[in-house]
């Protein structure tokens, strides 16, 4: 998963003290709470689990706590005795990583691989967050950006422990301020970028440090259970209005300072409200043991979990099973406990050579320390290491950024929408139309160009006296030989598919498996359908601008949530029709540096703005899926809700039935590009409720923009023109389908023939290289066969 500062609710906790320090029961278990959750966290990347215990500041408070009471015996030495802790297990971390990123690049010496030398330094002393070559895709350096927040906080403890002695919490009004400061000047554009979140995170954080330092003074104790309730409610109700009222990107706590800062607050009073039982059970025989075992090996954990997480995701996606539902998560929960066990057992003992103890292979085990010098630690961890480049060296993408996938799956428990949360491969944009001159002109046709009046789309139905052939049992069996040739011929391992037309076909059929999640697809089967989501944004701002809210050809103006977004200059018609010159997120070097890490909306167009456009907007078009981000975020920013509220009702409305969106996750961004998870036929139902039945009820001038179809490359406002396609006699064009495509699937309606056709291929429409055109054929002679003409 993406470990960065600004979406990772994870922290490397403060390094235990010294074994024969007095053990404090409560900041043991609070911290083995926050680190599971951390694990949790980026197992499953479900963003509801920032919501959850709120690892980060309850770390920072517990680290609070324990420096408080170690600057009691002087600053410097204190330091220096932190940054040891910290600093030699990096190293030793830090020279797995490069041997494996050294081993994938010699063995693939491409750009992807390079590794990066000169970030040597930031790995050696992290005042700055260290980075990892493409090919590692941020399993190993992203988590790493804690160390330089520790760090930088380290640094700082000794005045501010200065100043708690003589203000006590007073000190706190000063990063308090900040926070709320630094989240209105970064929404105004005044201080933005990486280096105002890095502040952030320091004022942040510095709050729960300073509360970690009052409770080492003991003023906190003075709050009885009562006092510490309430404020864990109101903290609780200040974190809803501000989740609900405020922009909080992809709804993930973690990706606003201020929203973290009440969520932090909230769950810290909670662990004081029930500190009675957390210590009752911390002084159970399990809860001591887990405890024993964990708080020696916070930093080794907190260093390894992650690229545990993506070799126990690999070993599953790899396996030859099934699950049944719930079960892939407990597989990959159970495995990564597993990998994560392995490491500790491998470079653990570096932790406590680091803190000055003796070293054990396992923390607390009696016999094993009595025979320790006989154990062959660097051994263990020569063969651990050992193993993990060879795993890496065979098979490069265990790592590999570009095609890295995120552990998560749905929380359904459907193992076969699993995919809908991995890095898959991406929506492209269609083939340039080919057209042939039409023998005569196209039936029924309304011209939908702009002034030139170049482009044509049908946009009526067959006529009611047309003659129908019945859709019977062998025109469905013909249907299903067909798709079945189709498969064996292209070696597709499953397809769904669904023919829709409105009083007299309603057919289905799914056959074969997704690769994915190894499960059967059959009808009921949900598939992300990636970029066609977009259709459903397109209706949403063609709605916008006809309730007055939107001007299609007006510029757009600052987006208040990204305030990097500099190019105001765009207009709501150039976004729709990807006429911008904005730079796809995909394509910027911040994602393919490190794709995991752009894992919201936010940061996938902040990564765009960085860019300079790629020509004049309104001279040329090119895909970019930046463009609809851009779209999503206006749509809130006007409507004054959120974008999954404005989908939720459009479904709603078109009748569909409920149709689940995917969270933005690493390496995707979803929102309002992408993410939306139908069955096949609730998407051919999308395509008559769309383009047949207006169920957005949009404006004619609304809906001919949205067809307006450039003949050139395929886009319209919203929609894209599908072949065969016809130059009329009156020189205007015409596209037999209109609909949309994403990485594995499509769908398209022919208002002709008053169908639509909805197909997803799962394992993609794009690969092998020569599929595409296949699935078009495929889509055709499906049409002619439900509609009984020839093939």
């Amino acid at each position: 998963m993406p470990l960065t500062s600004n979406t990772v609710s994870a922290a490397a906790p403060m390094p235990t003290p010294s074994r024969g320090s007095e053990r404090e029961v409560f900041l043991d278990a609070v911290r083995v709470i926050a680190l599971v959750r951390v694990v949790l966290w980026h197992a499953l990347g479900a963003a509801v689990l920032t919501y959850f215990v709120a690892a980060v500041p309850t770390m920072f408070f517990v680290t609070g706590s324990l420096l408080a009471k170690s600057l009691r015996r002087g600053a410097v030495k204190v330091i220096v005795d932190r940054a040891r802790r910290i600093l030699v297990p990096l190293w030793v971390f830090a020279f797995g990583a490069y041997l494996v990123m050294a081993t994938a690049h010699a063995l693939d010496r491409t750009p992807k691989t390079a590794v990066p030398w000169r970030d040597i330094p930031f790995w050696i002393l992290p005042i700055d967050d260290p980075v990892g070559s493409k090919w590692e895709g941020g399993y190993m350096s992203s988590p790493l950006w804690y160390l330089r927040a520790l760090l930088w906080l380290i640094l700082l403890s000794p005045l501010l422990w200065w100043l708690v002695r003589r203000a006590g919490l007073c000190v706190l009004a000063v990063p308090l301020t900040a926070v709320f400061v630094l989240e209105w000047l970064s929404r105004r554009g005044s201080f933005t970028g990486t280096w105002a979140w890095r502040v952030g995170d320091l004022a942040l954080y510095s709050c729960f440090v300073i509360l970690g330092f009052v409770h080492r003074l003991g003023r906190l104790q003075r709050l009885t259970r009562w006092q510490w309730a309430i404020i864990a409610a109101l903290a609780a109700a200040a974190a809803a209005v501000w989740c609900t009222t405020q922009p909080v990107p992809g709804h993930v706590v973690n990706d606003s300072h201020p929203a973290h800062l009440f969520v932090g607050l909230g769950w810290l009073s909670a662990f004081f409200v029930a500190r009675p039982f957390i210590e009752r059970v911390a002084a159970t025989r399990p809860g001591r043991g887990l405890i024993a075992a964990v708080s020696p090996r916070t930093i080794t954990i907190y260093l390894w979990h992650s690229t545990a997480v993506i070799v126990s995701f690999e070993v599953l996606r790899r396996a030859s099973l099934s699950f049944p539902p719930g079960g892939w998560v407990v597989a990959l929960l159970t495995l990564t406990a597993g990998v994560t066990t392995l490491f500790v057992l491998a470079f653990g003992w570096v932790e406590d050579l680091a803190n000055k103890r003796p070293a054990d292979i396992w923390p607390q085990t009696a016999a094993l320390a009595r025979r320790r010098r006989r154990v062959p630690f660097a051994a263990v961890a020569i063969a651990v290491l050992g193993a993990l480049v060879l795993v890496a060296a065979a098979d490069e993408s265990v790592f590999a950024g570009r095609r890295a996938e995120a552990a998560s799956e749905p929380a359904a428990g459907d193992a076969s929408a699993a995919k809908g949360s991995t890095l898959r491969v991406p929506s492209q944009a269609p083939k340039a139309p080919v057209f042939v001159p039409a023998t005569t002109a196209s039936p029924t046709t309304t011209d939908t160009a702009s002034s030139s009046a170049t482009t044509s789309v049908s946009t009526t139905t067959v006529p009611p006296t047309t003659t129908r052939p019945p859709f019977d049992a062998s025109t469905q069996k013909a249907l299903t030989d067909a798709l079945g040739a189709w498969m064996a011929a292209n070696a597709a391992p499953g397809v769904e598919v669904s023919i829709y037309q409105p009083g007299r076909i309603d057919w289905s059929l799914a056959t074969g498996t997704d690769p994915a999640s190894k499960a059967a697809v059959d009808n009921g089967t949900r598939f992300d359908i990636e970029s066609i989501t977009k259709t459903f944004t397109a209706a949403l701002v063609w709605r916008a601008v006809d309730q007055g809210l939107l001007d299609p050809d007006a510029p757009i103006g600052a987006l208040k949530v990204v305030p990097e977004f500099t190019y105001a200059q765009l207009t709501v018609r150039q976004l729709l029709r990807h006429a911008t010159g904005l730079v796809n997120y995909r394509d910027t070097p911040a994602y393919l540096s490190n794709a995991l890490a752009i894992d919201t909306p936010r940061k996938a167009l902040a990564a765009s703005a960085g860019q300079p456009l790629k020509f004049t907007p309104g001279t040329q078009v090119e895909y970019s899926s930046s463009n609809y981000l851009v779209l999503g975020f206006l749509l809130e920013q006007v409507t004054g809700r959120t974008y999954d509220s404005l989908l939720a009702d459009l479904v709603q409305q078109a009748g569909l039935g409920p149709i689940p969106h995917s969270a933005p996750a690493p390496g995707l961004p979803n929102f309002s590009t992408a993410g939306m998870m139908p069955t096949a036929a609730q998407l051919a139902r999308w395509g008559v409720a769309l383009l047949k039945d207006n169920t957005p009820q949009l404006s004619e001038a609304s809906r001919a923009a949205m067809r307006d179809i450039d003949p050139a490359t395929g886009f319209g406002g919203g929609l894209i023109g599908y072949c065969p396609c016809t130059k009329n006699p009156d020189g205007s064009s015409h596209f037999t389908g209109l609909g949309h495509t994403g990485g594995y699937t499509e769908f398209q309606y022919t208002a002709d023939d008053d169908i639509a056709i909805a197909i997803n291929v799962t394992d993609s429409i794009y690969v092998p290289d020569n599929r595409y055109d296949s699935v078009q054929a495929l889509i055709g002679q499906l049409r002619n066969i439900a509609l009984g003409k020839p093939s």
